[in-house]
C-alpha cells in the first residue's frame, strides 16, 4: 500500500534510484527533482499555486524571465513529488543541478514496455482450481483495493473491466475519467478512473494531434497488464479456441485506474520519465493503494533453474532471493523490517548530506548517525564486497507469526567461512525482534569472482531465506 509519509517516501526513493540512468542520445527535456514538499497531506489550492510559483521563479533565475520559464516547463510535480519537467539546453540543466535547493537533474528518457504473469507458476491456483489456503481467498481477491496501472492505457469495453456486481466506489477515490464519449461514461464501479500523460512524449515527438488526447489503449499492452493485475473473472476466455478457461487478474475484485504514459515508439522508447513521474504524483494523490508498472526489467522464467537475459545460469544478482510465493508471503514467519529512518540512514551511508536528505524527506528532520555502516542496512539480502580478513554484519528480524524457535542454516561460498551468533532465535510473542551477527572470514577466495551462499532461518513451518554475495579484497 502506498499510503502515509513512509510509503510515499519509499515510492519516491525507488523512483529516484530508477531514474539515475544514462540518457538517450537526444537531450532536450529534463526533470528537475527538488525532493519532498513542506506542505502537509491536506493540500490546498494555495499550496499548489505556491509550489508552481516557486518552480517558475527557480527556473526564471536561470533563463532570465518568468515568461521563458513558463514556456519551458511541461510539468509541475506539486503534490507528493517536488520538481518540474522542462525543455532546457544541456548547459542550463548542468547549471540548475548546482543549485543548493536541487537534489538532481536528469534527462527525460524513454523506457520500453514489458510483461510477466502466471498464476499457476505463483501457485495461487492449480489447473484452474483455487485451494482454500490460497492467498487469493485470504485476501478476499483484493476486494476494494484500488490498483493503478501505468502503461498504454485501457480498453474500457473489455469484460475484464465491467462494473457489474460492484458496490459503490470507495469514498477515498479522488481520480477522474478522461474518456470523451458522447454515448455516456466509459468508467464504472470497476474501472473507476482513466487519465493520460503525454507532454514528456510530446517533447520528443513534436506537436501531437487530438488522437493522442485519450487514455484509450490502441496497443493492447496496457489492457493486458491491467487485466493481469486486477481483471474480473471472465469465464470462457480463449485465444481462437485454444487455452479455454476463466481469465482473471491477480486481484480480481479490486478497483482499477489506468494512467496512460506509453505511446508509439520513438527510437525504441515508448514511455518517458516526465510522464511516468507525473502519473506517479497524480496516482498517489488520487488515492490508489497499489501501483502496477510493467516498464523494462523483468524476465519470465519457468520452474527450471533460472536463466539470465543471456540464458546463462542466473545468480542472485539476477533473481534476488528467488521468485515470490504469495501463499507463503501471507504467513512469512519472520520479516526484516525497515523504517523511514533506516532508509534515511542508508542515504547518509552512501554520502548524501543532511541538507540533501531533508530535501528528499520533505518536512522530516533527520540527523545522520556518526558510526553508520551500510553493511548493516536491514535488507534480507547480504552483500559484502572486498572482504579482507574477518567482517561482521548485523541484521534484525521481527516475528509476525506465532511464537516459536528458529534455527539458522548456512551455506558459505567457496573460499569463505561464515558463522552466525546466536544460531537459535526464540520468540515468545508476535512483534518481538531479535538481532544476530554474521561473522564472515575469507580464506582462499578470488578477488575477481563473486561467491554466492545463503542463510535460512527455519522453524517447523517456515523458512526465511537470505542470499549472500561476497567478494574478496585484492591480495
Amino acid at each position: 500500500m502506498l499510503f502515509g509519509k513512509f510509503s510515499i517516501f519509499l515510492a519516491l526513493f525507488i523512483l529516484f534510484a530508477a531514474f539515475q540512468e544514462p540518457a538517450l542520445a537526444i537531450k532536450k527535456s529534463y526533470i528537475v527533482y527538488l525532493g519532498g514538499h513542506s506542505h502537509g497531506p491536506e493540500v490546498t489550492a494555495a499550496d499548489l499555486r505556491r509550489v508552481t510559483d516557486s518552480h517558475t521563479q527557480l527556473l526564471a533565475s536561470f533563463l532570465g524571465s518568468e515568461e521563458k520559464a513558463k514556456d519551458a516547463i511541461i510539468y509541475n510535480y506539486k503534490r507528493h513529488v517536488n520538481g518540474f519537467a522542462a525543455v532546457l539546453e544541456e548547459e542550463e540543466a548542468a547549471e540548475i543541478a548546482k543549485h543548493p535547493d536541487v537534489v538532481s537533474v536528469f534527462p527525460n528518457q524513454g523506457k520500453k514496455l514489458h510483461t510477466t504473469h502466471s498464476w499457476d507458476f505463483l501457485m495461487l491456483e492449480r489447473q484452474g482450481v483455487i485451494h482454500p489456503s490460497s492467498a487469493w481467498k485470504k485476501a478476499r481477491y483484493g476486494e476494494d483495493t484500488i490498483i493503478a496501472n501505468l502503461d498504454t492505457g485501457v480498453w474500457p469495453e473489455s469484460k475484464s473491466f465491467s462494473g457489474h456486481g460492484y458496490g459503490p466506489i470507495p469514498s477515498k477515490w479522488k481520480g477522474i475519467c478522461q474518456f470523451d464519449n458522447k454515448a455516456g461514461p466509459l468508467c464504472n464501479r470497476k474501472l473507476i478512473g482513466a487519465r493520460y500523460f503525454n507532454k514528456g512524449f510530446e517533447a520528443y515527438a513534436g506537436k501531437l494531434n487530438s488522437s493522442y488526447c485519450t487514455p484509450r489503449d490502441t496497443d493492447g499492452h496496457g489492457s493486458h497488464t491491467l487485466s493481469t493485475a486486477a481483471g474480473n473473472f471472465v469465464p470462457g476466455a480463449s485465444v481462437f479456441g485454444v487455452g479455454n478457461g476463466t481469465a482473471k487478474g491477480g486481484s480480481p475484485k479490486a478497483r482499477v485506474a489506468s494512467y496512460k504514459v506509453c505511446w508509439p515508439p520513438i527510437n525504441g522508447s515508448e514511455c518517458f520519465d516526465a510522464d511516468i513521474m507525473k502519473a506517479f504524483d497524480t496516482a498517489i494523490d488520487d488515492g490508489v493503494d497499489v501501483l502496477s508498472v510493467s516498464l523494462a526489467r523483468i524476465r519470465d522464467n519457468t520452474v527450471s533453474p533460472m536463466r539470465d537475459a543471456d540464458y546463462q545460469g542466473a545468480t542472485p544478482f539476477a533473481y534476488g532471493s528467488g521468485h515470490i510465493r504469495p501463499n507463503r508471503a501471507v504467513d512469512p514467519g519472520l520479516v526484516y523490517d525497515l523504517t523511514l529512518n533506516d532508509y534515511l540512514d542508508f542515504l547518509c551511508g552512501i554520502g548524501y548530506s543532511q541538507t540533501q536528505i531533508r530535501q528528499v524527506a520533505g518536512i522530516h528532520y533527520h540527523k545522520c548517525p556518526e558510526d553508520y555502516s551500510i553493511l548493516n542496512f536491514n535488507n534480507p539480502s547480504i552483500t559484502v564486497l572486498n572482504v579482507r580478513g574477518t567482517v561482521n554484519v548485523t541484521r534484525t528480524v521481527k516475528l509476525v507469526g506465532k511464537p516459536g524457535i528458529y534455527a539458522a542454516r548456512l551455506r558459505a561460498p567457496y573460499g569463505y567461512s561464515i558463522s552466525v551468533e546466536p544460531n537459535i532465535l526464540q520468540f515468545k510473542k508476535t512483534g518481538e525482534e531479535k538481532s544476530f551477527k554474521l561473522i564472515i572470514t575469507v580464506h582462499r577466495a578470488s578477488s575477481t569472482v563473486y561467491g554466492f551462499g545463503e542463510l535460512i532461518w527455519q522453524d517447523s513451518t517456515h523458512y526465511v531465506r537470505s542470499p549472500i554475495v561476497l567478494s574478496a579484497a585484492d591480495p
